[in-house]
């Protein structure tokens, strides 16, 4: 995941770039310095991000890895690149557990009220059968999911809230706590609950 993200920023500072930049094919280090420079001050005066972001967020839309939009998003930015002058241009093959794309979800509580619920299925959470699923509800907090995992027995048959309960652990960033809920899902999914749903912090 970290190289991807690595990619990922990499491509975001060329598409800020203008057609016009061009690096000195020179090998000595004061040109390639003085291109760089040039660089840098016309993506800050001359900057298509905001046009690239609008075309991603307006034409192509939500991109969760492994959907046909994520593949539309790569089909744009291979040809957006060209466009503006680079080079070798190519795509890089990576492999994910699941692709996901998200569908419809209801739920309702049933006891000890009835009530319908506005949910949402997480991402890469799996469908619950076509005729629908029962469970009793049970609460995970994303900031302790090693502890969550330790008894994965606990959630056979359950459906599952997902939680922010309390401040992330020192360390615990945005990508180690992505990870851990992907390992979480799977756990889960392995030891047989039956729905996955995002909650909000408490």
């Amino acid at each position: 995941m970290r190289r991807v993200f690595e990619i990922l920023a990499v491509l975001c500072v060329l598409l800020t770039l203008p057609a016009a930049s061009v690096i000195s094919k020179e090998p000595n280090e004061k040109a390639t310095r003085a291109a760089l420079v040039k660089i840098a001050g016309e993506g800050l005066v001359e900057s298509h991000a905001f046009e690239y972001l609008t075309q991603l967020s307006d034409d192509v839309g939500a991109r969760v890895t492994g959907s046909p939009q994520s593949q539309k998003a790569v089909e744009w930015s291979l040809s957006k690149m060209r466009a503006i002058g680079l080079e070798n241009v190519h795509a890089e093959k990576f492999q994910i557990w699941r692709g996901w794309t998200r569908g419809t979800a209801q739920a309702e509580l049933i006891d000890p009220i009835h009530r319908r619920l506005n949910v949402d299925a997480m991402g890469w959470t799996g469908s619950t059968a076509a005729a629908g699923t029962e469970g009793e509800l049970v609460a995970a907090n994303v900031f302790n999911l090693d502890e969550e995992s330790k008894h994965p027995a606990k959630f056979t048959g359950k459906i599952i809230l997902m939680v922010a309960k309390g401040e992330p652990k020192k360390g615990q960033d945005g990508l180690t706590i992505f990870t851990q809920f992907g390992d979480f899902v799977k756990l889960a999914s392995k030891n047989g609950a039956v729905a996955i749903f995002g909650g909000q912090r408490i």
